[in-house]
C-alpha cells in the first residue's frame, strides 16, 4: 500500500471514528466498523484507480462511507443515484454535512435531466397559444410568474403543481426539440446553466437516468452532459441495469407525436399566409393517430410487435397513419429554412417516420436466430408506445462505460444473491473486479420476526389474494395498521384494496392516489394507515420508527413470463446454452425481494414483522436461495407469537 493510499485511508477512518470530525458534527453519530471498512475500500480504489463493487447492508451508512474519502481525495467526482428524491437527499442533506464536518472547500453541483428544468422557449410558446382550455392556461400563467423568481428553473420547487403533472412536457425540453445554441433564450437557459455549474464543480450529484443519457450521447457526437471525472460513484447500483435498458431503448410515443402536430400547427398560425391544405393535413394526421390509438387500446398492454402484424385491422390503420404522416412531411419541406423551430419540428417528424418504418419493415435484417433487439409495444388508456430494446443490455453498458477514463465504485445494499456477486458483475464489467460485502449492523434476530403463512394456496389460485388478505387481518389489528402491503401487480393491489375497504376501518393509501412522496408523508403522519404499492415502493422508501411495523409481500417478485422482453431474453439465453431461470430470472427476483424486505428496519430501534405469502418459498427447490439471501430473522409459525414485535 502506497503512502498516498495509507494517508487517505487513515484520514477517512479518523473522520468516521468516535472522536472524528463527522461525529463532532452530527448528534448521536454511531461509529460503525462496516462503515469504516467500506471507506477504507473506497479510499484504496480511488488512489489505486481500481474499480470497486461494494455491498453495504442497511444501516452501515454507505453514503458517508464513500463521500468522506471522495471529498478528502480532492478527485473530481460524480455521484449517481437511482431517483431524484435520493439525489436531492444526498445533495441537500448528506453532502453539506460531510463537507462541513471535514472542513474542506469543494464546489458542488446538482444536475438533473433536462425534463426537470423549465424551458423558457417552450413556456413562451405556450403562453402565446390561444387554443388552451382555461384550466391549462391558468397553470401556465402560474408557472410564468414563478419563473420570474426561480434561480434554477427546477420544476420540483414549483409550488401547487406536481412534478408528474401532464403540463410539464409542454414546458420542458427534450433532446429532440431543444434548439441548443440556436435558441434565442440560450443565454438564460436553465438546462445549460445547470450544466455549466456542473462543469465547474469538484463533485456533481446526478441520477442514473442522466448518467445513462451521457453514455448514449457520447457515442452520437453530442457534447458531454457530465463533466470529465476521475471518480464515478454509482449508488443504488442494483438499479443501474434498469436505467440502462430504458436509455438504450428507442421509442415512439403517440402522445408526443400529437404534441408535435400541435407545435407544427402553432408555427403555421404565425405565418402571414396560413396554408389551409396543411392545416387540413394535420387534422387528418390527428385523426389517423387517434384511430390507431383506439385500436391498440383493446390489445395487450405489453406485447411483441408481431402481435400487431397479425391483427386484421392494424395494417389498414397503420397504412393510413403512415400515408397521412408522410404526406404531411412532404408538404412541410419548403418550411424547413424559415426558422430554427421549423427545422427542428420537420427533423423530428422525419425521425419518427424513419423509426416507425424501420419497426414495421417487412424484412428483418437482423440474425433471426440471435437478434440484438426486440420491437414491442405498450398500451395505455389514451396513448401507446412502440419500443426497440436491446436484449442483452449488459454488453452495451460495459462497452459504453469504457468511454470514461475514470475509477468506478458501485455501491448498494443488494448486489449479491446468496453471497454471490456473479449476477451483478456481468452487468458492469467483463473482467475481475474487487467485490466487498459488509453486513448490516442491525440485529435482525431480535428486531424482526418472519412469518410465512402455511395455509395460502399457490399464487395462481383464483382465491390467492383473498386468502392472503383474510390471513393478515389479525396482524393489521395487532399492529393497528402501520403496514406496507407490497404487490407484484396492480390487479392484486386493487383486489386487496377492495377487500380491505370492506373489512377494515384503516386509512388506505394506494399507489397513484398521490405522488410517492405525498403517500409516504401521509403514512408517516397518520395513525392506523395501510399503504398499498407495487414495484415503486419496494425500494427507495425510508420510514423509521413506530409508523411502520409490518411489511407484507404478496408474491415472490418474479418478472411475468408473458412480458415480451422476458420472452426475447429467454430465447437469447437458450441459444447461448445458458440457464435463463437460474442466471437471470431467479437473481432478479432475489434482489427485488431483498429490497422489499429492507423497507422494514431502518434503524437500531425499529422492530416489526415481515410476511411473505408466497408458499413457493417453502415448497420449491429455489426457496432456500431466497432464504439464505435474506437477513437472519426469527421465524414465527403462528400469528400469536408476533404480538411482541407489533406493539
Amino acid at each position: 500500500m502506497t503512502e498516498e493510499t495509507i494517508e487517505l485511508v487513515n484520514s477517512s477512518i479518523a473522520a468516521l471514528s468516535e472522536d472524528g470530525s463527522v461525529a463532532n458534527k452530527i448528534v448521536d453519530f454511531k461509529v460503525r466498523s462496516g462503515q469504516q471498512k467500506m471507506a477504507t475500500a473506497v479510499a484504496e480504489a480511488i488512489i489505486q484507480q481500481s474499480d470497486l463493487i461494494v455491498e453495504a447492508g442497511t444501516g452501515i451508512g454507505k453514503t458517508f462511507a464513500y463521500l468522506v474519502p471522495a471529498l478528502l481525495s480532492g478527485k473530481r467526482t460524480i455521484v449517481s443515484t437511482a431517483t431524484r428524491h435520493l439525489q436531492d437527499q444526498i445533495y441537500f442533506r448528506d453532502l453539506p454535512t460531510v463537507i462541513g464536518a471535514l472542513d474542506v472547500k469543494r464546489e458542488t453541483a446538482l444536475l438533473k435531466g433536462r425534463a426537470n428544468y423549465l424551458c423558457v422557449e417552450r413556456l413562451k410558446r405556450a403562453t402565446q397559444q390561444s387554443t388552451l382550455d382555461s384550466g391549462l392556461a391558468d397553470k401556465i400563467h402560474l408557472v410564468e410568474r414563478w419563473s420570474y423568481q426561480s434561480d434554477d428553473g427546477d420544476i420540483s420547487l414549483m409550488p401547487h403543481i406536481a412534478e408528474d403533472d401532464s403540463l410539464w412536457p409542454l414546458l420542458t425540453s427534450t433532446v429532440d426539440n431543444c434548439l441548443r445554441k440556436k435558441c434565442e433564450h440560450y443565454d438564460s437557459c436553465y438546462v445549460f446553466d445547470a450544466r455549466q455549474k456542473a462543469a465547474d464543480a469538484d463533485l456533481v450529484v446526478v441520477n442514473h437516468a442522466l448518467l445513462m443519457a451521457d453514455m448514449t450521447l457520447k457515442e452520437e457526437g453530442f457534447a458531454d452532459l457530465l463533466p470529465e471525472a476521475e471518480l464515478i460513484i454509482v449508488d443504488e447500483a442494483h438499479r443501474l441495469k434498469d436505467f440502462a435498458e430504458q436509455s438504450f431503448t428507442e421509442s415512439f410515443n403517440s402522445r408526443m407525436f400529437v404534441d408535435l402536430l400541435n407545435e407544427i400547427g402553432s408555427l403555421l398560425k404565425e405565418e402571414k399566409k396560413q396554408p389551409v391544405h396543411i392545416a387540413e393535413q394535420i387534422c387528418l394526421c390527428n385523426d389517423s393517430i387517434a384511430k390507431l390509438t383506439a385500436l391498440m387500446r383493446g390489445l395487450h398492454e405489453r406485447a411483441p410487435i408481431e402481435t400487431l402484424r397479425t391483427h386484421r385491422s392494424f395494417n389498414e390503420h397503420y397504412s393510413q397513419f403512415a400515408e397521412q404522416s408522410n404526406h404531411l412531411a412532404a408538404m412541410l419541406k419548403p418550411y424547413k429554412t424559415i426558422s430554427e423551430q421549423w427545422e427542428n419540428c420537420i427533423q423530428r417528424l422525419k425521425n419518427i417516420l424513419d423509426f416507425i418504418a424501420l419497426i414495421f419493415a417487412d424484412t428483418d435484417k437482423s440474425d433471426a436466430n440471435q437478434p440484438a433487439a426486440i420491437a414491442w409495444f405498450q398500451c395505455y388508456q389514451h396513448s401507446f408506445q412502440i419500443h426497440l430494446s436491446p436484449i442483452d443490455v449488459s454488453a452495451l453498458l460495459i462497452e459504453k462505460s469504457k468511454q470514461y477514463d475514470t475509477t468506478w465504485v458501485y455501491a448498494s445494499a443488494t448486489l449479491s444473491v446468496d453471497g454471490d456477486f456473479s449476477y451483478f458483475l456481468p452487468n458492469v464489467a467483463n473482467d475481475d473486479k474487487a467485490c466487498k460485502s459488509y453486513d448490516s449492523p442491525f440485529d435482525y434476530q431480535s428486531q424482526v420476526a418472519l412469518y410465512l403463512p402455511n395455509d395460502i394456496p399457490h399464487p395462481q389460485h383464483q382465491d390467492y389474494t383473498r386468502r392472503l388478505i383474510n390471513g393478515i387481518l389479525p396482524l393489521l389489528s395487532m399492529s393497528e395498521g402501520r403496514t406496507f402491503l407490497l404487490f407484484t401487480s396492480y390487479r392484486a393491489l386493487h383486489e386487496a384494496e377492495a377487500l380491505l375497504d370492506e373489512t377494515t376501518d384503516y386509512t388506505l393509501l394506494v399507489q397513484n392516489q398521490a405522488t410517492k412522496s405525498e403517500l409516504i408523508e401521509r403514512f408517516t403522519r397518520e395513525h392506523k394507515a395501510v399503504l398499498l404499492g407495487t414495484s415503486g415502493f419496494w425500494s427507495g422508501v425510508d420510514v423509521k420508527g413506530d409508523a411502520l411495523r409490518c411489511v407484507v409481500i404478496d408474491r415472490l417478485p418474479f418478472a411475468p413470463p408473458s412480458d415480451p422482453l422476458m420472452q426475447a431474453r429467454k430465447i437469447f439465453y437458450e441459444n447461448c446454452d445458458r440457464d435463463f431461470f437460474r442466471e437471470y430470472v431467479l437473481p432478479e427476483a432475489v434482489i427485488a425481494l431483498r429490497q422489499g424486505v429492507g423497507r422494514l428496519i431502518r434503524s437500531e430501534s425499529d422492530c416489526g414483522v415481515i410476511v411473505i405469502g408466497d408458499p413457493r418459498l417453502r415448497q420449491k427447490g429455489y426457496g432456500h436461495i431466497f432464504m439464505r439471501s435474506l437477513p437472519a430473522m426469527k421465524h414465527c409459525k403462528d400469528i400469536a407469537s408476533l404480538a411482541a414485535y407489533l406493539k
